[in-house]
């Protein structure tokens, strides 16, 4: 939807829309996981040939506006050489670790992406996922 917005001294024209509004969302989770190419499940599956770009599964982030999760996945094939053999040796560790995170098993979760920092210790994207299980692990004690 495309409207004006403001009043007669200052008037914007914006675009209102979801897909507008999921798109500023992953473009702020790029800034927060250091990469620089995020996108939703919807627009991966529209990609022709998947193997042609190193990607991995990020997975699924609740994104304001939406009710259900959004799996979102990096694509890399502009990082450092290095990087992109990092993050394609440690894909499928991840992807194991994210699918065990939404089963709730925070601990095997941590144990997981630990393993995963201790071969590429810069990855943010794992951080960010310590950091969330943690959190999710204490909750869950607290309220046993």
């Amino acid at each position: 939807m495309l409207g004006t917005i403001g009043y007669h001294d200052r008037m914007d024209v914006t675009v209102i829309s979801d897909a507008v509004n999921l798109a500023s969302r992953l473009e702020h989770l790029t800034k927060d996981f250091g990469s620089h190419i995020i996108i939703s499940h919807d627009t991966f599956n529209l990609l022709e040939d998947t193997d042609a770009y190193p990607h991995r599964y990020l997975g699924k982030m609740r994104i304001e506006g939406r009710e259900s999760r959004v799996p979102i996945y990096e694509i890399f094939c502009n990082d450092i050489d290095k990087n992109i053999e990092l993050k394609c040796s440690t894909n499928p560790l991840l992807e194991n670790a994210l699918n065990v995170y939404d089963t709730g098993d925070y601990e095997e979760t941590i144990s997981a992406l630990k393993a995963i920092q201790s071969i590429n210790p810069h990855d943010k994207i794992v951080t960010y996922w310590i950091n969330k299980a943690t959190y999710a692990q204490n909750v869950q004690f607290n309220l046993s």
